[in-house]
């Protein structure tokens, strides 16, 4: 295995390990979050203006900007989780 492929092994595999412990942490919120019987949408818009207000100030306004951008486009390939009629 060459030291590239391993590098990037390796970094695929911090990524995902980075990726559960975020769904952790976001699970253990949303338990907290849904005790409360504020509506979801209210809850899920405020979530998502927050986290961009910290990309924004911790990033930039362009890592907040790609970040909606590909969300957009998972939910143009139909990935985003709802159910999807044909129209």
């Amino acid at each position: 295995m060459s030291k590239n492929k391993a590098q990037q092994d390796l970094h695929a595999f911090i990524d995902k390990e980075m990726r559960a412990l975020a769904g952790e942490y976001f699970e253990e919120l949303w338990e907290e979050i849904e005790e409360s019987n504020l509506d979801l949408d209210v809850i899920g818009e405020v979530l998502i203006e927050r986290i961009l207000g910290k990309i924004v100030a911790s990033k930039g306004e362009e890592s907040a900007s790609k970040l909606v951008m590909h969300f957009s486009k998972l939910d143009e390939m139909g990935v985003l989780a709802g159910q999807r009629v044909l129209q």
